[in-house]
């Protein structure tokens, strides 16, 4: 795995052993933020939730975003995510998080709200994707023009609408989908 484009390009990002943590894979993570690309700026706060190595913060960080918040509830998780940051020269810009999730999402995300990018990858057997899009909608969290990426089993059909949250957009690769929300503010 590698960070794919910007300032950290070609940096080789580390996983632990094991199955316990499952990375975006190279080409789903560049698909993914070639969508994201005009929500990236210099004003662009990034929450990566259940982040695993890291890697879509330090993608969006490489990418020019300003800052994010990585969150995970697994010790190896984060010491992996905070040991790849260090490596892409890019830990100044993160806040490391360690904490239950979901239980504690909503805390987690008052962190640095409102965020431009919030990117939840949870493990594939996971099943509370709408408590994951109802603490995303929460007021405050998400910014106006911000969006939420969920990566999830193409086996697993996430609701269309969750509060004032929408899906308008869902790409399919292979055995990984990927669901795009955006606040519906009208």
């Amino acid at each position: 795995m590698r960070i794919i484009s910007g300032s950290a390009r070609g940096i080789q990002i580390h996983a632990p052993k094991g199955r316990e943590i499952r990375p975006t894979l190279d080409r789903v993570r560049e698909s993914v933020f070639n969508i994201l690309t005009p929500y990236i700026d210099e004003d662009c706060v990034v929450a990566d939730l259940f982040c695993g190595t890291g890697a879509n913060a330090l993608e969006a960080l490489s990418r020019g975003s300003a800052r994010a918040v990585l969150a995970d509830s697994n010790a190896e998780a984060m010491a992996c995510a905070r040991a790849n940051a260090e490596k892409a020269r890019l830990q100044e810009r993160c806040l490391f998080k360690r904490s239950p999730l979901p239980e504690r999402l909503p805390s987690v995300l008052d962190i640095a709200a409102p965020y431009h990018i919030i990117y939840a990858d949870p493990p594939f057997s996971f099943t509370d994707y709408d408590g994951i899009l109802n603490a995303i909608a929460a007021p405050g969290t998400l910014a106006s023009d911000g969006i939420a990426v969920i990566e999830h089993s193409s086996r697993v059909e996430l609701s269309q609408q969750v509060d004032t949250l929408c899906r308008n957009r869902q790409e399919n690769y292979g055995e990984t989908s990927v669901s795009f929300y955006r606040l519906d503010v009208g």
